[in-house]
């Protein structure tokens, strides 16, 4: 990535093509086509360009990349890494298409590794306290109802909680909201229903068990839902 975008920085390809490989780079690039021209390094630019390398890397050659940076924030450990690659390599396919930096794989895939998350005040007050009760009800009828699958893949989740929306008269984002804030912390992030696959039926339904009892917390001597 660093090699393709210095290269874009002075030399023309002579189409609108700006991603390249470096042998693909040594195939066409001529110094007849470089030229003196006032050059702005746009860092934004660049971690796209970064993004589009690493969207293209092997499951492998991206796993053994970004596990050191999982190692190194202290999600992982190596032995885990070792034992547990099936796990890695569908957290890292779910997260490469939003990631520009092997940083970035740490820092939004920590909800994968933690046994409990921080939610996010904004979407605690947004998905849940808007109307505390309501929210306890929902995110109630996503437990009992995830709890009942006998098979719990990104299709049968989906299936669920939609099923859960027109039963109770909702539309689904009404239900997938409070339900991301639950299992992750965030209000944003990859696929929900593919997430919940990953995470697995058993920490699905503990984190919607914790979001559950923090709802149900009293707040100066009151319930948060009410």
């Amino acid at each position: 990535a660093v090699v393709n975008y210095l290269t874009l920085l002075g030399w023309q390809s002579g189409d609108d093509q700006e991603f390249f490989t470096v042998d693909e780079l040594m195939d066409r690039f001529s110094l007849d086509q470089v030229h003196k021209r006032d050059t702005v390094f746009d860092l934004q630019k660049f971690q796209w360009l970064n993004g589009q390398h690493i969207a293209r890397l092997s499951e492998e050659n991206l796993l053994d990349r970004v596990l050191p940076f999982l190692v190194k924030t202290g999600l992982v450990t190596e032995e885990y890494g070792r034992h547990r690659r099936d796990y890695l390599a569908a957290v890292i396919a779910l997260l490469r298409e939003r990631c520009r930096t092997l940083t970035d794989f740490a820092e939004q895939g920590r909800f994968f590794f933690v046994d409990e998350v921080e939610y996010d005040p904004e979407g605690v007050r947004k998905n849940w306290m808007t109307d505390p009760q309501q929210a306890l009800f929902r995110l109630q009828w996503l437990h009992d109802g995830f709890a009942d699958l006998r098979s719990f893949d990104a299709e049968d989740a989906e299936g669920e909680l939609r099923r859960l929306a027109e039963t109770n008269g909702l539309k689904a984002a009404q239900l997938i909201h409070p339900c991301r804030l639950a299992l992750t912390g965030a209000t944003a992030g990859p696929s929900l229903f593919h997430l919940i696959a990953v995470l697995g039926k058993e920490r699905v339904l503990i984190r919607l068990h914790r979001s559950i009892r923090f709802m149900e917390t009293p707040v100066d001597g009151s319930s948060s839902a009410v």
